[in-house]
């Protein structure tokens, strides 16, 4: 019996920024959520969230090519 070996960090620097944008992005949105938060613009955020998304697939990618 064959066991799949997955890891949970991310190991490589694409991988990691990918997570560091994501916990920015889920740290503003709580922020913008509170009743006296911060004004954060929602451009911003919006821009955070998608920048995460695309650099974490972009990090999958080229883990699997390479």
């Amino acid at each position: 019996m064959r066991f799949i070996k997955i890891a949970i960090l991310p190991k490589t620097r694409l991988g990691k920024s990918a997570i560091a944008i994501t916990v920015l992005f889920i740290i503003l949105i709580l922020l913008k959520m509170l009743p006296m938060g911060i004004p954060v613009p929602t451009f911003g955020i919006v821009f955070l969230g998608i920048l995460g998304f695309i650099t974490a697939i972009m990090a999958v990618i080229k883990k699997i090519i390479l």
